[in-house]
């Protein structure tokens, strides 16, 4: 039985890698989207249904899915932001 959808810890290897940006630097009212990241991994791992109707099975059974934090970009200007994570992204394009 799959425990998460998150399987794998090797993002170089996985079939699918889930990117998260904590990034806050451009809320002008409510903060809190930099902790997002983590609110969703902890949705992943405790709320989100493991089986899909439409494939009548488990995906995170036959596929792997990595998490890749993609560090504090919080401090950077937006265009630095999207600079970093556009590299990270291209890992895994």
């Amino acid at each position: 039985m799959v425990e998460s959808i998150i399987n794998s810890a090797l993002p170089s290897t996985a079939d699918a890698v889930i990117i998260a940006a904590p990034y806050d630097a451009t809320s002008s009212f409510g903060k809190g989207a930099d902790r997002a990241p983590q609110v969703i991994r902890d949705c992943l791992d405790n709320q989100v249904e493991l089986y899909d109707r439409v494939s009548q099975g488990v995906p995170a059974a036959r596929w792997t899915i990595a998490w890749e934090n993609s560090g504090d970009v919080s401090a950077l200007a937006p265009e630095e932001m999207v600079t970093q994570l556009a590299e990270v992204y291209s890992r895994y394009a």
